[in-house]
């Protein structure tokens, strides 16, 4: 018999950042912030599907103007609604 692999998620097609910052209050209170201090977000997002139907997305700051280059990461997890 053949031993079963676990199967990870998988990565879905890139979305436009702005447009997931709508759906949480907390994420767009940060990005103000984040923008406020001169970080400029990455503009695109690289869902996650993950296996357990809930979806996790990970959104990317940066400073460049000062050396070394500052990068922040918030990381988002989703439960999604199964139909």
């Amino acid at each position: 018999m053949r031993a079963r692999r676990s199967r990870p998620g998988r990565h879905l097609r890139p979305v436009d950042a702005l447009r997931l910052l709508g759906h949480d209050e907390e994420l767009m209170a940060f990005h103000k912030r984040c923008i406020a201090d001169g970080y400029v977000l990455k503009k695109t997002v690289r869902p996650y599907h993950r296996q357990d139907g809930g979806l996790t997305c990970r959104f990317i700051w940066r400073k460049r103007a000062e050396d070394p280059a500052m990068t922040i990461e918030y990381t988002v997890r989703w439960r999604v609604a199964r139909d």
